[in-house]
């Protein structure tokens, strides 16, 4: 299978008569580079505040160990 031939260049936009000169600046502006805002996955941010409680509060305590139904 022969290799396809390369692309043609694309059509340059035509700018208006009012626009500066020079190359057309890009529609979106740049991303920032990965990892640079957000922290990586699994290492919490600081809270700020007292530190929560994990857990719910202690239940009360549900007596002895009732015993097994049924015949021994």
């Amino acid at each position: 299978m022969p290799p396809k031939p390369p692309r043609p260049p694309a059509r340059p936009v035509p700018k208006p008569p009012n626009a500066p000169p020079g190359p057309n600046p890009p529609k979106l502006p740049p991303k920032p580079p990965r990892g640079v805002l957000k922290p990586a996955r699994g290492i919490p941010k600081p809270s700020i505040g007292p530190p929560k409680p994990l857990r719910g509060p202690p239940k009360p305590f549900a007596g002895p160990p009732k015993p097994l139904k049924g015949p021994p």
